[in-house]
């Protein structure tokens, strides 16, 4: 992703940081009991099939170069995580 935000015109710049949400995440599962598998694998689940939608979304709409082409390549690959995530028991 890195590669293809240098590579964008103009680039755009990637400073990996969790949103609000994400943190908000991190700390349920950091204070999940008992059902912390369960809580996991749901939110695995949830976050894979928003970065499915984010790619697709993207692929479909965004002009031609290197941002379009990572996230049309990209999206199968998170496609196959998310078949995974789904078979984590629930």
């Amino acid at each position: 992703l890195k590669r293809a935000a240098l590579g964008a015109s103009p680039s755009v710049a990637v400073t990996p940081q969790m949103t609000a949400a994400q943190q908000a995440d991190l700390e349920m599962l950091r204070n999940a009991t008992g059902n912390f598998d369960k809580q996991y694998a749901r939110k695995q689940v949830a976050a894979h099939e928003a970065a499915k939608t984010l790619l697709s979304d993207y692929s479909a709409v965004a002009p031609a170069g290197p941002l379009r082409d990572f996230a049309s390549r990209t999206v199968s690959v998170v496609s196959g995580h998310l078949e995974q995530a789904r078979k984590l028991p629930q």
